[in-house]
């Protein structure tokens, strides 16, 4: 059971943050997708029409941020 010991404590040496990402994230996430010319699962490059079009379906994007840098991201769906 998951709940029977208390969960470990992890300190990161590099300040992060995760929150979910919104519109008026669009130059951060422009400038962590252009680099490596990111793609959905389906084949589908990722842009602000498709992070619009997702937010607005109901899905979460949690984005890992170093400053105002976007690190890292991934999508919740229902």
């Amino acid at each position: 059971m998951l709940t029977e010991k208390s969960l470990p404590v992890f300190s990161s040496s590099i300040p992060v943050q995760v929150r979910p990402a919104v519109m008026d994230d669009s130059h951060a996430l422009r400038a962590f997708w252009n680099p490596f010319n990111y793609e959905t699962i389906d084949g589908q490059k990722m842009d602000m029409t498709l992070f619009q079009n997702r937010l607005e379906s109901g899905a979460i994007c949690l984005a890992a941020w170093r400053r105002e840098q976007n690190i890292g991201m991934d999508w919740l769906f229902t």
